[in-house]
């Protein structure tokens, strides 16, 4: 079987590098999400400080923006 064609290839590779760095942020932003999450539970917060709210409220960016 012939290998992908040169245009293709890159294509695929650009594609991929996108979608990675698109989940990339969302892992990164529900990792931050979690984090504070715990750290209220451990210290039985019933209410989140508002200067940790403000610190995590970077909006999560949508995997596929164009779709809409």
């Amino acid at each position: 079987m012939d290998p992908l064609p040169r245009p293709l290839a890159f294509f695929l590779l650009l594609v991929s590098g996108w979608v990675n760095r698109q989940h990339q942020a969302v892992i990164d932003y529900l990792l931050e999400e979690n984090r504070i999450l715990r750290a209220a539970v451990r210290t039985d917060l019933l209410q989140i400080p508002a200067r940790v709210v403000v610190t995590c409220t970077r909006p999560v960016p949508p995997l596929f923006p164009y779709w809409r």
